[in-house]
């Protein structure tokens, strides 16, 4: 890509960032606004109309993070930064853009920053995959394994089909000779995700050095299982 055509890639981008969040706050505006008026108590279509905000806003949301994972790829981290920052005045709630600032912070070596960054998105949306991601990279790379664990399984309490959160589970708890209670936490998951191939698959690749026959035998059923419901 020419410089030209990554100028023009540029202005794109941040012509889309800003249109998707000025519907995701009018979407929120209007959703806070029927709340309040109805009191809490919403009839049939109020109900359908806010349906319609949410599908409105979840596509909105679905944008902006493209648009900014895009931008993220072209533009300079410093510059980058700069612009989140921007955007920020007006939408300090957003977690996406806090997510990114967290991970411009990251690209920088600035991990004081990041982890702070990283914090505030976990308190104000606990269950952004994200942050917990972001915290769990950083406990990671200063050596602090346990915590890197305990963030990781967050990230995968919210989402149990990411194959990197397990790569990194597997790993960090071999590292720390847990491996055993890994492997049990997962077999009581499958209770629950009994389709969820990922898991199987992962799990199954533990059991295979465990000697655990008779709980390997069971994964492996239940892997063939899920892939023949497909």
């Amino acid at each position: 890509m020419n410089k030209k055509d990554t100028v023009n890639c540029i202005v794109s981008e941040k012509l889309s960032i800003k249109k998707a969040l000025a519907k995701i706050s009018k979407s929120k505006k209007i959703f806070m606004n029927e709340l309040s008026q109805s009191g809490g108590k919403l009839n049939f279509n109020q109900i359908e109309e806010m349906e319609d905000d949410a599908k409105v806003m979840e596509l909105s949301q679905n944008i902006l993070r493209q648009s900014l994972q895009n931008l993220s790829q072209i533009e300079k981290s410093f510059l980058f930064e700069t612009d989140l920052k921007e955007w920020m005045k007006d939408n300090s709630e957003e977690p996406l853009l806090l997510e990114f600032l967290g991970s411009a912070y990251e690209k920088q070596k600035e991990i004081d920053k990041a982890l702070s960054t990283y914090r505030q998105l976990i308190k104000l949306k606990p269950k952004n995959k994200g942050g917990h991601l972001g915290f769990a990279r950083i406990m990671e790379n200063q050596g602090k394994y346990n915590d890197a664990i305990l963030g990781y399984k967050r990230a995968l309490t919210i989402d149990s089909e990411d194959p990197e959160i397990y790569h990194r589970l597997i790993s960090l708890n071999k590292h720390e000779d847990s491996i055993g209670q890994l492997t049990e936490e997962w077999l009581l998951r499958t209770k629950r995700e009994p389709q969820n191939q990922i898991l199987l698959t992962n799990l199954k690749a533990i059991l295979n050095n465990t000697g655990k026959e008779k709980e390997l035998s069971q994964v492996e059923r239940m892997l063939i299982k899920a892939v023949e419901n497909e």
